[in-house]
């Protein structure tokens, strides 16, 4: 059964078109991290799937039902869609089991509730008398959760409920979250601006920028498939090299490079993008094609800055301390590519071929306005 399922969504903020013709579908008991840049769209989508702003165009349908429509519009508090705000949104004057139960009509089985949803969320029992105040970030976080579910939703909407947490924290709080969702077997659906976040929360990740759902599918494809170079450099490092494309392979100044996908309409210039652990790099080759320019050290492998020796720009791959071990700085080295790569069209004049943020995508040159994930539905994890 589809869980959640918008159709050509578009809202307008004022001036500003937050959401553009956004279409998706999303299978019950699935897990979909939408992620993009501030300004994306990204707490937009959220608000308009539970209820709380209405849509200028399109449809949302929750467990096959419209809830907004053209001529629909089912308030937030009937959707039975479970909201885990950014900060919790605990009330502090309550204690932790009446934060749980907060909402639930049926007196009588509250008692147990407020032990169903401890124990799904691991909750120590003895924090149930305590205040929110009294809690740490990830316990509050937790209680959050399970005020959430104790409403029996439908679907969970979770806005960026781990960035208020340090770092190991957050790893800490999100696997348990996740731990939880499974055992729940609830539609989920996380906002968040967190790359790592959005590849490890669940089955699919949707890709948002300027309003624009420009890629959508698992987090492998994502990873290995980006649609454009923006894409590619923000969910991981990425290097781009200048390439002439003939068939699968690209010719680079690193040598031939097989291509597993192309982003590109015609053989020719083009440039193609790899992982920085992809390459290798031999200091006792008659032929070099670069120099060294910087070694640094960064644990179990070091980072390194090459300089082509034909002139182009540098890059910075990723080595094993052991591979790194004989390098300095001025070495001339070979160095080549291991594995495939993605082909996409070169640089417009003046642009910035690294694409460091999702704000650069060219959409002349990717025009499409929504990814329909009916041909790629998330399913149940």
């Amino acid at each position: 059964m589809t869980s959640l399922a918008l159709e050509s969504v578009t809202v307008r903020l004022g001036q500003v078109v937050a959401l553009h013709d956004v279409s998706l579908t999303l299978e019950a008991g699935a897990r979909l991290a939408v992620v993009g840049a501030s300004g994306s769209g990204k707490s937009t989508l959220l608000r308009a799937i539970v209820g709380l702003l209405r849509v200028d165009a399109g449809t949302i349908s929750i467990d096959d039902r419209v809830v907004t429509g053209p001529a629909t519009f089912v308030p937030a508090h009937r959707r039975q869609v479970g909201y885990v705000p950014q900060d919790g949104a605990l009330f502090p004057h309550l204690t932790v089991a009446r934060n749980i139960v907060f909402g639930v009509p049926d007196r009588a089985s509250r008692s147990r509730l407020v032990r169903e949803m401890t124990e799904l969320v691991a909750l120590e029992p003895e924090l149930l008398a305590r205040y929110p105040h009294e809690l740490s970030g990830g316990q509050q976080q937790r209680v959050a959760l399970a005020r959430a579910l104790a409403a029996r939703p439908r679907m969970i909407v979770l806005d960026e409920p781990f960035s208020a947490l340090d770092t190991s924290l957050r790893a800490q709080a999100r696997n348990a979250v996740i731990q939880v969702l499974e055992d729940s077997g609830v539609t989920a659906v996380l906002v968040t601006h967190d790359q790592d976040e959005a590849l490890t929360f669940g089955g699919a990740v949707g890709v948002l920028d300027r309003g624009q759902l420009v890629q959508a599918g698992t987090p492998r494809a994502l990873f290995d498939d980006p649609n454009t170079p923006a894409i590619a450099a923000f969910f991981a490092d990425a290097c781009f090299l200048p390439a002439i494309v003939a068939g699968n392979v690209a010719t680079t100044a690193f040598g031939q490079v097989r291509v597993r996908r192309q982003h590109v309409t015609d053989a020719g210039v083009a440039r193609i993008m790899v992982r920085p652990n992809q390459f290798a790099v031999d200091a006792t080759s008659p032929s070099p094609n670069a120099r060294v320019h910087q070694v640094t050290w960064a644990g179990s492998s070091s980072h390194v800055v090459l300089r082509p020796t034909n002139g182009e720009e540098q890059l910075t791959i990723e080595l094993s301390a052991g591979d790194v071990s004989a390098l300095e700085v001025g070495d001339l080295v070979t160095a080549s590519v291991v594995g495939t790569a993605v082909a996409y069209l070169p640089s417009p004049a003046g642009g910035d071929h690294r694409a460091e943020g999702l704000s650069v995508v060219d959409d002349q040159q990717h025009p499409t306005r929504s990814v329909d994930l009916a041909d790629r539905s998330v399913p149940a994890a």
